[in-house]
């Protein structure tokens, strides 16, 4: 299978946007399939913080560093391959229906006893 991030994305339209107070990095490449990927694997990103002065600098960052950083945005082959919470909302969303009916969750309102 080929690496779908393979291909290097814009500057304005980044695989993923990761984000810690000013510092900004956006994920434009990797170089590997995410299974095959481990903490040193690279990935071409583009990152700007007050530091740089507003200014972005382009280079390759072990996957790791980055990751321990929060992710603001990203597409949706993104969140499927790297989010490890994505599904997560739509899992507790059917136990809790399985549990107390569907209808707490089409309510729109949840009751604390």
């Amino acid at each position: 299978m080929k690496n779908p991030f393979g291909k290097k994305a814009d500057i304005e339209n980044p695989y993923a946007i990761y984000m810690a107070g000013d510092l900004e990095y956006r994920v434009l490449k990797t170089y590997k399939q995410a299974k095959n990927e481990d903490g040193y694997s690279r990935w071409f990103v583009a990152g700007k913080s007050g530091a740089t002065f507003g200014s972005w600098e382009y280079g390759d960052m072990h996957c790791g560093q980055i990751k321990t950083l929060p992710l603001v945005d990203c597409t949706e082959e993104w969140r499927e391959t790297y989010d490890p919470s994505y599904g997560a909302v739509d899992m507790m969303r059917k136990a809790i229906a399985e549990t107390f009916g569907e209808e707490i969750i089409t309510s729109g309102k949840v009751e604390v006893i």
